[in-house]
């Protein structure tokens, strides 16, 4: 399964949270794929400066580098007219918008998000949203 992971994953992962570690474990096996879009790293490292745990960003960037099942996906032209369509039509913030649209186009099984902003989007059948 290709999961598509929002800031929310990583902040489960930092915090140990089972079902977080199993998901990479499995990814790690090369039992899926981890999709991340950019705008995840940018809120991560956001995050990170503004708590001061810049140990939990350079442990994502450390599993980047060392996994070819990780991929991250930059944002480019193509993606960001979708997103902004997505943004317009269902009412959510523009980065809920880029994570969902990344998505959408990488055909990832399910968002790891738990941000109630892709409720809309679940229940329309856009995507899938899996959370703890």
């Amino acid at each position: 399964m290709r999961f598509c992971a929002d800031t929310w994953y990583f902040i489960q992962l930092s915090k140990g949270h089972p079902k977080a570690v199993e998901i990479l474990e499995r990814i790690k096996r090369g039992k899926g794929r981890l999709v991340i879009p950019s705008v995840t790293i940018l809120e991560l490292t956001r995050l990170s400066i503004r708590t001061g745990k810049m140990d939990k960003l350079e442990m994502v960037l450390h599993l980047i580098h060392r996994s070819i099942y990780i991929d991250v996906i930059d944002l480019d032209l193509n993606l960001a007219k979708e997103a902004g369509k997505l943004s317009a039509s269902y009412g959510i913030p523009s980065v809920d918008a880029v994570v969902a649209r990344t998505c959408i186009s990488e055909k990832c099984g399910k968002v790891l998000t738990d941000d109630g902003h892709f409720d809309i989007l679940e229940k329309r059948k856009v995507l899938k949203k899996y959370s703890w």
